[in-house]
């Protein structure tokens, strides 16, 4: 599909830009670009316009409303973006920090739970 349609490209300048070209490159797949956008919604958009398709990272909504896409996984699972948390050891808010933490890992941990039951019933 990236190789056959065209390709609505994330903006290279950024880091996400740069992971999708990275992952293009050793999946060896030449696609047929069309536009380079720095703007996640509106290359969504784009693509629900029956503009081109794209790859993008996965991220949470809110995402523009109506539009009518459909998200597919990559089967090469090791291009990831990860994300960390930084704060001052003597903050005032080390308390709220801590549990915003803890919140986060018991939402990873869920997910990750939620992941591997579809992955035993051979959904991915």
């Amino acid at each position: 599909m990236l190789a056959q349609e065209s390709f609505i490209r994330l903006d290279r300048k950024v880091f996400a830009g740069r992971l999708i070209d990275d992952y293009l490159r050793k999946v060896g797949i030449r696609p047929k670009e069309r536009y380079e956008l720095d703007g996640l919604e509106l290359i969504a958009v784009m693509v629900d316009r029956g503009l081109g398709v794209s790859l993008l990272p996965d991220w949470a909504p809110p995402w523009p409303e109506g539009l009518s896409l459909r998200k597919l996984a990559l089967p090469d699972r090791s291009f990831v973006r990860r994300t960390g948390l930084l704060w001052q050891r003597a903050s005032l808010r080390a308390r709220l920090v801590r549990a915003f933490l803890e919140q986060a890992q018991f939402a990873l941990d869920h997910q990750s739970a939620r992941a591997r039951g579809r992955n035993r019933k051979g959904r991915i």
